[in-house]
Formats: C-alpha cells, structure tokens, sequence
C-alpha cells in the first residue's frame, strides 16, 4: 500500500494518524499540492491511498476507515456516523473558517464560524461518561476528529470558546504518540502559517446554506450558550410592571404617524360559492392568523375583506335558483358572513363589491387609464344567441371540444382534456339560457394594454420582490407571466350583472371581473371609512399585504397592480404577496355537489370547535406545496398534539397550583435547570416572532408546540408532585416548578391568541392573567416575562380539549367522503350513485356463477425469452428509468415500478402476452457528482446502487421480466445506430454554443459543475441550470461570478461545437402521430395536457450532445471528447435492456402493428416520452414501436412536506422493511392513495387507519369469517349451496364490481379499480351480518342449510378476491388461495376474457387452515414511525441513556427526472 500526502493539510494529519495507531505498514511519500495522484480525476487531491488491489481512495476519512478495518480495529456505529457528520457539517464549516483567519486574517470572525458544530460537539461530549468520543478507547472518529480540529484547538488567537468537554477529549487524544508524529510531520509550524500554502491553493469556500429563518433547513435543535441563559433569566424576573398598557381597536382606524401602518387583505371570495376548508385557510383564515398576531405587536392594523359580487358565476347561480342577481347576492352575503363569524376571523370591515362606491372608484381608475392612452379598442368575435338578444359568456354556452370532441365542453374550457377553448371553436354550440344554437358575431372590446405598462411594472416589481415577504410560488407565477411576454387584456364584457362601461358606444357592457373585482379592495375600504384613500393613496405610509391561493396571484402581482400604475394616482401596491398552494381533501377534491369534503356552513355540525380547525388548517397550511386534509391525521394531531402536549402541560401547571399551593403562584427561587427552561422558552418565542414576521404560519406554530413539550419535559424530570410530600427544600422546588410553569402556561395563552381566540381567552380566565401580558410579551423584540408573580391567585383550572375517538373520526370520514369517486366511469359517464343491479344481470350472474371452472383454460405460464406471438395481444410494459444514484422513495416506486408492476400483474392474469422492463439509468451528470462525492469511480457507483435498487424492488415483490442497466454495450450500439440515421436524414444540425470552461480541470462545465450568482434575484449560490430561490431557468453564461465546483476557479466562457436534434423539422410528422395515439390510447389526462403544451408552445432544436466524460460518447471525429445528453440516451435504455434480456429485441421494438407499449412514470418524464424521444424514433424511420398509451402520475407527497433523503424525512425504498409493515399493506397504502388526478400525501395516520379498516376490519374480516365459518361449522369442507334471492343478489352485485375491476385495470384506472375489490369485500360483510350463520348453525335442518349457502358463497367470493388481490397484494393473495386450497388456474379463469365471477370452490371442498391475514397497526408504533421518518432530531439530550450524533446530510444530486 501507497500513501500520499503533503504538507499544511490537515486532511493528511489524519491519514498519518490513523496508520501509525492502527501499525499499518505502507510506503508514505511526500508530495506537492499541485501534484496529481489520481489518474480519473480533473484537480489535485490529496491525501490518496493505492491499495494492493490496485484501487485509489482519495477521501481522508475513507482512507483511515480502511487503515482501522485492515488491522482489525472495528468501526462502530456511532463512529461511522460522527464521520459522516464531521465531512459533511464541520468540515465545510472548518475550511471557510480557517480561510478567513489565515487568508483574511480575521481570526474573531472565524471563531464566530465555528459556534455552532463546537457547541454541538461540547453538548455532545458533556453527555458522555466514556474517556473518549465513543468508548473507553480510541476509534477512527477520534483521530479524523482531533486532526480535524488540531488547527483551531490548538492556537490561541481563534477564539473557538471555552468548550470544557471538547478541550479535555482534544488533550486526551493529543498525547498519544501518533498523532504527535502526525502533526509534526504534516504541520511543522506552530501556528496557523503552516496551512497557508495549503489553503491557498485551495478554492475560496463560501458558506454551505443558504441563509435561511429558523426551522427552513435547519433540522438540529438550537444549543443554549450560558450567556442567552443568564440574559433570558434576568428578562423573565423583570415581570410586566414597566409594560404598556393593553391597545384598543378605536374605528375607523386609519394610518398614524410613526407607527407602522399594515393594511391587510384576503382575496374576494365569490359570493355564490360556499369556501370548503381550502378556502378558507388560504384566505382569510392565513389573513386573520396574521392580523390577529400584528395588532399584539402594536402595529396599526386594519384587515378588510368582502364577497366578489359581480360576473358570470353569479348570473348562473341566479339563473338555477330562480332570483335576481342581487337576490343571490344578498342571500350568500349572509352564509359567507356566518361562516367566518363561526371561525373567529376578526376582519375590521367584511364589506360587498354591490355598491356605488365600488361603481365610483373603477369608473375614476377606468378613465384615468383611458385618458393616458393605456386602453386600447378592439374587435372580437363571440357567440351570441339571437333568441336571448345577448352576446353569450363563456360559461352560458357548452358545445363539443375542437381537441377531443368531448360534448359537454364549457365555452372557455374542455372539462375532459383540460384544454383551453375560444367559445367560437365549439363545435355544434348550445346557450345554456335557452338551447337555442347561437350564431358568431363581431363585437368591440376595451384592452388594457399591459405590454405598454410592463416597464414600468418590471420597475415597482424589482423594488417589491427584493424588499417585501413574497412568497416562492407567487414569484415564480409572476416571474413566468413576465418572461412569457405581457399581452393586451380585454376588460369589457358582454354581460349585464357587473360595474357598467361608462362610455355611450358600451352601454351594454361592464367590466370584466379580473379588472373589476380587485377594486373591490378599495371600494370596501370606501365603506368602511370615507378617508379610505389614507391607505390607498399613500405608498409612502403604508404596507400591503394580500392572501390569497396561487391562482389568483397573476392578477394582483401584474394585472391589478399594471391598472393602479396606468391610473398615475400614486396608489399603494401590495409590498407582501403571500400565496398558498391548494389544500386536497383526502385523496381527492373538495365537491360540494358530490358531497365531497367539509364546506364551511358544515364544520360546526362536525362537533368539532372552531379553535381546533383553526389548529389544524394552520397546521397543515399548504405553504410550499398541496397538502392534504385527513381526518385521521385530523384526530393524530388534536390527540397528540393538542390533547397530550399542549394541554396536558397547561392542565398541569394549573392544577399543581391549585392542588398543592391553594391557587396560589408560590415562591420562585432559579436554580440553573429553570433558567435552561427560561432560555429555550425565550428561544422559541424569538423564532415565532421572527417566522410570524416573515409570515410563516405554519411554522411559528410549530414553536407553540416545542415550548409545550419543553414544559412537559421539565415537569416530568422535575417531578413536583413527589417533591411536594418531601422536606422544605422539595417543597421550596415543588414551588419554583409549578410556579415556573404556570408562567409559561401564560405565555403559551398569548402566543395561541392568532391561532386559538377562544382556547387563549379560556387559559387566560382560568390563570387570571392580566390583561397587558400578551401585548408585553409580543410587543417589540418579543420577551418572555414573568407574568404571573408570587401570591397571584388563579381561577378554576379545568381541562381544554377533548380526544377525537375513531369512532367518531369514522362516522364523519364517512359523512364527509361523498359517494363515488370524482373521476369518470369506465362508461365516459361520471356515476354519483351506487349500481343499481337489475332482475336480469341478476339471473345472468347466478347462472353463470353455476358453472364453475370447468371448462375454463388451464394456467398461462412464461417462458423467458418473451416474444411476441401471433394472434395474441403483445404488450410491453416500461416504467421511467430510475437515477442509479438516487435511492427511491415512496412517490418514485409508486409513479413508476410498483403502478406498471400492478398492471403487468393483471395483464398476465388477463391472458395477455405481456412483457415488463425497467433497469437503471446510469450516465450523466449526476452519476459523475455522486462519484466526486463518494470518491469512487462513476462505474463503481453504478455498480454500488444498482445493487441497491434491485434489492429495493424486489422486496416489494416488483415482478420484472428483466431488470437491466444503461451502462452496456447495446446501449452505445443502438444510441449510435438511431444517431447516425437521424445524421443521415437531415435531422441533425450543427451549431455552436457558449459555455463555461474551466481551464484548471481543463474541462467544459456541465450545469451542475458551476454555480454563482442568479442573474435575476441575485441569490449567490445559484446552479448552472436554475436557481433555488427564485426558481428561474439560467443558462450558465449568464451567472454572476461563477465558480467551478470541482476546484473554485474561475471559469471563462469558450464556443464549443454542438449538435441538435431538429424537433421543428419533425413537428408535422409527431402531430400526425400523436393525432392517432391520443385518439386510441389511454392517455392519462396529465400526459395529453403537458404534451399538447410542449406542441402550442412551439417545438425547438434540442442540444444532444454534452461536454462529459461519463457517458455514451458521439461517435464522430470532432467530438470524441462530448457524450450524448442523456435526456436522448436514456430513453433509448429501453431498447437497449430489451437487447440485453433477448437478441430478438427487434421483435418488440421494430413491430408497431403487433406490440402496444405502455410507459409508466411520473408527469415531470412526460414530454421527453411524449415528444422529445418520439422524434428521435420518427426521425430514424426504422419503424420503431412508438408509445400507445403513456401514464403519468402526479406527485407524492410526504406528510405535509417534500421527501428528502439528506434531512431524514420520508420513507425510502431502502427503509420500507425497517418499519415491520408488510410488503404487501405498503402496496396496498401506495395504490390506494396513488396521484393518479392530482398530488397526494403519505401521511402515517392514514396508514393506519386503511390498514386497520379497509384491511383488517373490512377485508380481512370478511376473508377471515368465510374460512373459520367452513372450517368450524363444517368441518372444514365447503357445504352445499341452494340459492335464493338475496344470495343471486351477492353474485350479481359481486360480479358488477368484477366488470368495473376490469373496465377500471383495462384503462390503467389503478386506485380505482383497487375499491372495487373493497367494495365486494363490504357487500360480504354486509351480506354475513344479514344473514347471521352463526345463528343459524344452530337452528333446524333449514336454517343449518341456509348456513351453509351463506358460508359456501361467502368463502367463493373469498377466493375471488384472492384472484383480484394478486396484482396488489401478491403475497396476501397467495396466502388466501393457500388457505383456501383454491385451483390455481382460478385467477385466470375468473379475469380472463371478458371476467366472470365462477364457484371455484365446488360443495365438499377441503379447505386448509386459516388464520388471520392482516394485523392491527397501533398508534404508539405509528407514532414511533412518524417520528423516526420526520427528519433530523436535535442532538439527544443529557438525560437520555446514549447520545448519539446526527445523522449528517449528505449532499445529494437533483432528485428530478430529466
């Protein structure tokens, strides 16, 4: 063995250390910095290692790892994880430090840096009893560490604090013979000089993070320093004695002088619909959270809000009730009001758009814009019925789709293929009014002409995105309107409900309500104080802020704001945007006609308190992304979080002072572990105040939480109810306990006042705490205070919530969940009813039932290779290429393998000639970063993760014909073959490129290998493709200051030669295409959306080749050092794994008219298979198998977050079987809450409960009963049947449900067909209870037969189900059919052909031994669970039996799919 190393690097301190501890024998040579040691790499790295095998480690800590593991020497757990903390938090955080003491010479500043980790790792030793960082001895963490920390421990002048722990651990370890041999060989200077040739060679670190408000990326919990634990303890005993007074609502409040002055709304809801709990948290209820919070931090606040009045939807809703516009008007004005009284929002005026001062005020801005030239006249053409005399809007005229020919096509959107519509394109269109066929007519319009005001919208937009709180998605919509291109706006309308048109050539027309409707804001104002222009013409003075859901964003961020600027009347704009995603209602969509989802007239009727809506809404608020309301994460968070943290310690602290001290606070005397207290209450506080500032809702209640159970903590280890019983001094400390607590009881009361009025007024009464205590704890930085002092006396304590029973969960769930699924039936007709099955299907389904199997095919077996055969039907089934170095987790392996493997499971059973591939796709970038990262070669990382992910899919019993790789000789044979007939064929162009070159690596930087500053927003640590703050796509030429990621240099910008794929060459021949394919595929609704997008949008050349190493290289002269792109060599991995499983692969690639292809994947692969690689294959004319029918998810989410393997969040594929749950139920949870229309969300508590109900209590009971009534009533055979009515009934209504299986699972309906095999397993159920055979069996002889008909047809339909279960759950069918002894060609008897529900299970059946096939999930294991996979814990506190070191977070690659 080799090692390298050189002088002034610490990194080769440890590699020296280790082999002198650990004895190893190897040669040591001395090198320069600049000199290279590993061959593959582009930059310099030591310290390296040649192993006698031949292999190099170029990682210091993988180094020394081998050096412990080779002499023997084990690597515990703990350690592994210390070195995983130690490269990826202390180092980055060391170097920056160490550069700015030894190249800046700041050595005060450094000290700064380095806090943080050292505070950690102080906590982190002061809680261990062993000599050193893991036991008694030294391990590797000992020696990577030391080394790590040898140059700031050891001088002086870095100021890295007191660290007692750190310093003795530090001094333990300096004595041992090799690391002095190390250090004096390495760093033979004493002080900081000696690094300075080794650091400046290296590149100039910047900081890791982003910088972020609490609690966005930083998962470990905040360490107290001494000194924030003496200041908040000498705060707190202060008390309110020198605080203000309580301030008072005084109307109409207007703007002051000196003070700041907020004005607040919430977007208009309409007047006609009822707001569903979506609405209602992303408008008003975000809004009245924060005015709530800003009145108690002495702002000037006025919140204004009102119903959206005029329009088309309230003429529609008139014309269905039978009212006048202002009758509906007047009668929704009244539900809306109720509705927010009952959830407590504390608007200063709820107003209307139906009044003159709404009429004034968009009349005076209308001629304003008129008169300075920004409104433009012009012509359009409309449908207008000749029989109503009136030009039709959009919503009064339905006709049939000009894209899919569906009928009932709205005249401004296709409700089936999404498309939007100009109502003229209809086809045979129909008024609404009247059914009478409207005729196309010319009509003149008013344009607001944005393009000319977008300069100086642009101008105010710079100013407000850098200054105001917008939130990410209402940047990003604005920034894509603008970069799209502004056009002009039509602001009239043909329509008699709505502001009218003050112009004599308009009399018939009003303003549009996007023109119209935002006025609304000023016109409410205007009646609620007649001095309203003090807020609305006074920019100066005040700031705005507005709620609202993304949709409405575009029109206050650039519509709304394009009309104040035109009107030149120095109007106040909003300063603060903030927007949330939407709020999903279990797995699907709030429908007040399908019963679907609670509306806000319902939420009272629930029994529920308003206070807890209002907890949980915020606490699932849809902040960065959909979230999903649950009512079993509903009931998870007010029993646990609610019920058992918050009130439970509020309960508590009260009734300890009732209870021990008479009612009395008693005496406080501080000893340290109450000031800790102090501290992290204070702590907390901070971090609400701050989120709260920046209006991050959902997180500042989060910190209510914490300080919660902090509380509960120090009660539990203070234990005060035993301390009462003892001497004085436990009395004394009893005292200071419960006193302490109930203090901060108080505090919680006034930081729940924004989210729980009537639950912060409830603690408040019944601690008697003053009046002023939350205005003095709120007010300016914020400041816990001791509120409550000795001998206050408090009033009645009793407890604040209730627990939510399942029970009552359920029977709301059930309430609350509508009929039917939304989507449409198989038939093309959306069903809100159950079947109703008729005397005939009954008649046919009993006899059909009757004959039983025997003439049915015997079992279809595969023989590998799989070929096409024919006469049969041929399918071949792909699901997305996963990233090879990216671990799946539960949203991958639902969007892709597990979908295509349920409904490669089904087709099998169905008879079909089928054949199902996948494999991992291992070129590109992002292989290349993983391999710098882990310091092997790229190879090795395909190699290492392939095995990875195999393991992953076949424990989730993925049933692959062949699992393959990219990385294979057929792949660079087939790429180059398709390359070179699209070369041949004119398809291919030459062009050349700007980009960033590195001239230390000698490279061409590829996106992900250089990052700077975002040309847009400025941000520093922008990617080369895209920045994560402002989310705009950058092309790399365009970074400020950017840096090579590789070795910190400067890159410089150089031409480099190109080739592009000409999509607009191939754009006729892919419309053709894709005209049949779309016509006679099953196209998911998402896939046909985003493809016919790509088309509108225009098709453009599309870069295929890339400067890379890794990849399959372009096989031409000039560019043999540049590899194909992968978004073009991926997909051909398709042919290529097929190639790799048979040499006759053409037989399914080259055969369009006998093969179907199916791709499965997620909707972000959706143009790169719909578009991109089909003019690949067009181009080629080599008569390649296009894709039939293409499935696109939509995304899974992670409780109410995103997935992340580095912060620990989310189930991964690699973890699933850690939990205990099986296979089969994670299958089973995955289908069954499946993104098919929309995102969804994982979520722990709805685990359990479809595991506990649908599974246990629905399925497997039914399943369960049939099998024990055979064996204990019947001696394990099955019993004759004689059929009567409500028996022919069960078949009937069974055999339905098998149809819709099949009609659902034929259009790759997954989710839905998986409730059809609920659905039966409820009628059997049904069924059992009815018919009562436990009963019967011990009747006479005709009630025992009747026993027997219920048992024998409950245990056939239990085998069906075993038949229909195999695609989901295959290890649970088997185990059915097992216990049953059922045929095994049964399945394919049943689900073959046309399907056909058959008695399997003829009379005089031995069945086996049954048992039960699904156990009960309890709630401590959930919790435990959810826990586990929620993200990083801060370090383990002192108290706990073992502390143990985060988990470190791993940089990782993109987790998008090309």
């Amino acid at each position: 063995m080799k090692l390298f190393v050189s002088e002034g690097s610490p990194q080769c301190v440890k590699v020296l250390a280790a082999r002198e501890h650990t004895g190893q024998q190897c040669d040591v040579q001395l090198l320069g910095h600049e000199e290279r040691v590993v061959s593959f790499l582009s930059r310099p790295v030591l310290p390296a290692a040649l192993l006698p095998s031949g292999k190099q480690l170029f990682s210091a800590n993988a180094i020394c790892q081998y050096l412990f593991e080779v002499g023997g020497k084990e690597i515990t757990d703990t350690s592994r994880q210390l070195l995983e903390w130690e490269a990826t938090e202390l180092q980055p955080v060391l170097l920056q430090a160490l550069h700015v003491a030894v190249i800046q010479g700041k050595s005060s500043e450094a000290g700064t840096l380095l806090k943080k980790p050292l505070s950690w790792l102080e906590q982190y030793l002061s809680g261990k009893s062993t000599q050193f960082l893991t036991a008694d001895t030294v391990e590797v963490a000992d020696i990577v560490l030391w080394a790590a920390l040898y140059p700031v421990l050891s001088n002086p002048a870095l100021e890295a604090g007191e660290l007692r722990s750190v310093r003795g651990w530090f001094d333990r370890v300096g004595q041992l013979p090799a690391c002095t041999k190390a250090v004096q060989k390495i760093l033979p200077g004493k002080d900081l000089n000696a690094l300075k040739n080794f650091l400046q060679k290296q590149p100039a670190p910047h900081s890791q993070r982003r910088e972020n408000l609490p609690n966005e990326t930083d998962d470990a919990e905040h360490v107290i320093t001494e000194e924030e634990i003496e200041v908040a303890a000498q705060a707190w005993s202060k008390g309110l004695a020198e605080c203000h007074d309580i301030m008072e609502r005084q109307h109409p409040i207007l703007p002051k002088e000196g003070k700041r002055n907020v004005l607040v709304t919430s977007a208009l809801p309409y007047v006609n619909n009822v707001p569903h709990l979506g609405n209602i948290i992303g408008c008003v209820l975000s809004a009245d959270v924060f005015s709530r919070y800003g009145r108690l931090r002495g702002w000037n606040l006025l919140y204004l809000c009102g119903t959206d009045e005029y329009g088309t939807a309230t003429e529609n809703k008139a014309l269905e009730e039978g009212l006048t516009p202002q009758e509906i008007c007047d009668k929704y004005f009244v539900v809306h009001d109720a509705i927010y009284k009952w959830f407590q929002i504390d608007f200063d005026f709820f107003g209307r758009t139906t009044t003159p001062q709404q009429t004034e005020i968009s009349q005076n801005i209308f001629f304003r814009l008129l008169e300075r030239g920004f409104l433009n006249e012009d012509t359009v053409e409309q449908l207008r019925c000749e029989k109503c005399q009136r030009f039709l809007a959009d919503r009064f005229v339905e006709g049939g789709c000009p894209h899919c020919a569906y009928p009932e096509a709205r005249g401004d959107q296709c409700d089936k293929c999404s498309r939007l519509i100009n109502a003229v394109e209809l086809k045979n269109p129909q008024c609404k009014v009247c059914g009478e066929t409207p005729v196309i007519r010319s009509s003149k319009h008013l344009f607001l002409d944005l393009p000319k005001l977008e300069g100086e919208l642009e101008k105010w937009l710079e100013q407000s995105l850098n200054t105001g709180d917008w939130t990410a998605n209402a940047r990003q919509i604005t920034r894509s309107w603008i970069r799209d291109g502004l056009k002009p706006r039509c602001i009239t309308r043909d329509l008699k409900w709505g502001t009218p048109v003050p112009l004599p050539d308009y009399s018939e027309k009003v303003f549009y309500v996007w023109f119209d409707a935002p006025i609304g804001y000023l016109s409410i104002t205007a009646n609620y104080t007649s001095e309203w222009e003090k807020w609305w013409k006074n920019p100066q003075q005040v700031e705005l802020y507005n709620f609202m859901a993304k949709d409405n964003v575009p029109f206050h961020s650039v519509v709304f704001p394009c009309s104040l600027l035109g009107a030149q009347d120095n109007y106040t704009l909003v300063n603060h945007l903030v927007a949330t995603e939407y709020l999903n209602y279990e797995d699907t969509k709030f429908s007040k006609s399908r019963g679907v989802g609670v509306f806000g007239d319902m939420a009272k009727d629930t029994g529920i308190p308003s206070d807890v809506w209002r907890f949980y809404l915020t606490y699932v608020r849809p902040e960065s992304q959909d979230s999903s309301f649950s009512w079993a994460d509903l009931a998870l968070k007010n029993n646990s979080e609610l019920l058992n943290n918050l009130g439970n310690f509020i309960n508590r602290a009260g009734m300890f002072v009732s209870k021990f001290f008479n009612s009395c606070v008693p005496e406080i005397v501080l000893q340290d572990e109450d000031k800790r207290l102090i501290a992290q209450v204070s702590w907390e506080l901070k971090q609400y105040i701050q989120l709260l500032d920046k209006v991050r809702i959902r997180d500042a209640l989060k910190c209510i939480l914490n300080i919660s159970r902090h509380g509960n903590q120090y009660i539990q280890s203070s234990e005060p109810w035993k301390k009462i019983k003892g001497g004085d001094e436990d009395r004394k400390r009893a005292g200071t306990v419960t006193g302490l607590s109930v203090n901060v009881a108080c505090l919680l009361s006034a930081m729940l006042e924004p989210y729980m009025p009537t639950v912060s007024q409830t603690i408040r009464t019944q601690l008697k705490a003053p009046d002023n205590c939350a205005f003095a704890m709120l007010g300016a930085e914020g400041c816990f205070l001791r509120s409550l002092p000795t001998g206050h006396q408090i009033g009645t304590v009793s407890p604040l919530f209730q627990k939510l029973e399942p029970e009552q969960i359920e029977i709301l769930r059930k309430k609350f969940g509508g009929q039917q699924p939304e989507e449409e039936s198989p038939t093309g007709k959306t069903e809100d009813t159950e079947h109703v099955i008729t005397p005939k299907e009954i008649e046919v389904a009993a006899q059909a039932w009757s004959k039983g199997l025997a003439e049915c095919h015997d079992i279809i077996e595969r023989k590998h290779p799989i070929l096409p055969k024919e006469g049969k039907r041929n399918v071949l089934v792909t699901s997305a290429l996963p990233y090879v170095n990216n671990v799946p987790h539960l949203g991958n392996i639902i969007g892709c393998v597990l979908s295509a493997d349920v409904f490669s499971r089904y087709g099998r059973l169905r008879g079909w000639n089928l054949l199902y591939l996948c494999g991992t796709d291992e070129y590109g970038t992002a292989t290349e970063n993983k391999a710098l990262e882990e310091g092997l070669t790229p190879q090795e990382i395909c190699d290492k993760y392939f095995v990875v992910h195999d393991a992953i899919y076949k424990w989730f019993q993925i049933d692959f014909d062949f699992f393959g790789r990219t990385t294979t000789p057929q792949q660079t044979e087939i790429s180059q073959n398709i390359f070179f007939r699209l070369l041949e064929r004119g398809f291919l162009n030459e062009d050349t490129v700007e980009q960033l070159r590195c001239e230390k690596c000698q490279r061409f930087l590829a996106d992900r290998f250089v990052e700077g500053g975002c040309p847009h927003c400025a941000y520093p640590e922008a990617r080369g493709d895209q920045c994560d703050k402002c989310s705009r796509l950058i092309n790399a030429v365009e970074l400020k200051n950017p840096q090579c990621k590789l070795c910190g240099e400067t890159p410089v910008i150089r031409s480099s030669k190109h080739l592009f794929l000409d999509l607009p060459k191939l754009e006729g021949e892919l419309e053709k295409w894709l005209e049949q394919s779309l016509n006679t595929g099953d196209w998911t609704a998402n896939a046909r959306q985003i493809t016919r997008s790509w088309i509108r949008d225009g098709l453009k050349p599309r870069c295929i080749t890339r400067d890379l190493k890794w990849g399959t290289p372009v096989p031409l002269p000039d560019y043999s050092e540049k590899v194909f792109y992968v978004w073009f060599d991926a997909p051909i991995g398709y042919l290529s794994i097929t190639a790799n499983y048979t040499s006759e692969w053409e037989k399914w690639w080259k055969n369009p008219q006998q093969v179907e292809l199916y791709n499965f994947m997620a909707k972000d692969n959706v143009p790169f298979h719909s578009v991109v690689f089909p003019c690949s294959l067009l181009g080629a004319q080599d008569n390649y198998t296009l894709v039939n029918h293409l499935v696109a998810t939509e995304y899974l989410n992670y409780e109410d977050t995103k997935f992340s393997k580095s912060r620990g969040v989310g189930v991964f594929g690699d973890m699933a079987k850690d939990t205990g749950i099986p296979s089969d139920v994670w299958r089973f949870y995955l289908t069954y809450v499946r993104p098919e229309s929309q995102d969804s969300s994982f979520s722990w508590a709805d685990l359990a409960l479809k595991n506990n109900s649908e599974l246990l209590n629905n399925l497997g009971n039914f399943i369960n009963r049939a099998g024990m009534f055979v064996s204990k009533f019947f001696n394990s055979c099955v019993p004759e049947i004689v059929l009567q009515d409500e028996d022919k009934r069960l078949i009937a209504q069974v055999s339905w449900e098998l149809k819709q299986y099949i009609q659902l699972l034929d259009k790759v309906r997954i989710r839905d067909a998986l409730k059809s095999i609920l659905n039966i397993s409820r009628h059997g159920n049904q069924y059992i209870q009815s018919s009562e055979p436990w009963k019967k069996i011990k009747g006479d002889d005709e009630d025992r037969k009747r026993a027997g008909t219920v048992t024998g047809l409950s245990v056939n339909v239990a085998c069906l189900l075993s038949a229909m279960l195999e695609p989901y759950m295959p290890t649970v069918s088997q185990t059915i059919r097992t216990q049953l002894k059922a045929p095994d060609n049964c399945a394919f008897a049943m689900l073959g052909a046309e399907g056909c529900f058959l008695r399997s299970l003829p009379t005089g059946h031995q069945i086996g031994t049954v048992s039960p096939l699904f156990q009960k999930l309890e709630p401590e294991q959930i919790e435990i669970l959810r826990k586990k996979f929620g993200g990083q814990q801060g370090p383990s506190d002192k108290s706990t039996a073992e502390t143990k070191p985060p988990t470190a977070a791993a940089p990782t690659a993109s987790q998008g799919k090309k």
